[in-house]
């Protein structure tokens, strides 16, 4: 293969790459959510707007409340979250999981992966393998992207 047909591939490829995340992008804009759901230690509350993810974070024991602000992307089964902004605004008064947990991740973005499945049109299923693996259930309403809000997903069990 000469330079010019490698010049060719790399251009296509890369055309085609820069495609699928600004149509990932464009779908994922398309949230329009909210959603309640429990772990063991925290209760969580969500809402997206616009590819924009707040949830509000608060531990069962010590009542640690925190405000996390997120980017979101939807690739199938899979959502994806750019955290912009861990805010505290109510710490714990004892040691908390969630505390530490928030302390430390502050200072880091990275994207977080989370599974997802919806269980009935209004419950959602939600697993997680970080920071330890889980499954949390809880109350749905909205759509996750674009793409969802016209071919809604198949729930576990339709009601």
């Amino acid at each position: 293969m000469n330079n010019r047909h490698l010049q060719l591939l790399l251009g296509w490829v890369s055309s085609l790459g820069a495609l699928a995340i600004l149509l990932v992008t464009i779908n994922s804009i398309g949230c329009n959510y909210e959603m309640r759901v429990s772990s063991k230690e925290s209760d969580y509350y969500g809402v997206c707007r616009f590819g924009k993810l707040t949830v509000l974070e608060r531990d069962h024991h010590t009542k640690a409340l925190w405000r996390v602000s997120a980017y979101q992307a939807v690739i199938g089964d899979q959502l994806i979250f750019w955290v912009t902004d861990r805010t505290p605004i109510q710490h714990a008064v004892k040691p908390s999981n969630l505390e530490d947990y928030n302390q430390v991740q502050s200072s880091l973005n990275m994207p977080l992966n989370y599974g997802w499945k919806m269980i009935t049109p209004s419950h959602i299923a939600i697993f997680q393998h970080s920071p330890h693996p889980e499954i949390t259930q809880g109350h749905f309403e909205g759509w996750l992207d674009f793409y969802h809000r016209f071919w809604p997903a198949t729930p576990v069990h339709p009601q």
